[in-house]
């Protein structure tokens, strides 16, 4: 298996975590707002015809059954999101701690993004030197 692969493959499944949670919370005021404002102007319905228009009609206890479910599962995917997170800390604590040039290299390049010159730069070794070892390891975390 490839560490660096499934290092940003955990990254990647953060930010989507992310967005799970951002949407749900979203979903979740809108039907607070739905619930505190009410329908408006409602002056007579016809019960003889489906319902038309833009209007939509929630009983309030509806309203509430589904803002409890969606409460429910906000927690459950903001701790699922917490731990990815938490995760993605200590691997970065035990990537940081890799000693020696190679690893050093193969972190800055993959995982910081940066180029081979300003590796070069950082470390203080000729961009030559680096293009060598950067070119030795595919990738060795």
């Amino acid at each position: 298996m490839n560490c660096i692969e499934n290092y940003k493959d955990l990254c990647t499944d953060i930010e989507v975590q992310q967005c799970i949670v951002d949407d749900i919370e979203k979903e979740l005021k809108q039907l607070e707002q739905l619930m505190l404002n009410g329908p408006k102007d409602i002056t007579g319905i016809d019960y003889s015809r489906e319902p038309g228009g833009q209007a939509i009609y929630i009983s309030m206890d509806r309203i509430l059954d589904r803002i409890q479910r969606i409460e429910r599962r906000l927690k459950v995917e903001r701790e699922i999101l917490e731990q990815k997170k938490q995760i993605k800390v200590s691997i970065d604590e035990k990537i940081q701690q890799l000693s020696g040039l190679d690893a050093k290299v193969v972190r800055m390049r993959d995982i910081d993004k940066l180029t081979l010159r300003e590796i070069a730069d950082i470390l203080g070794y000729s961009e030559i030197w680096i293009k060598k070892v950067s070119s030795r390891n595919k990738s060795i975390l």
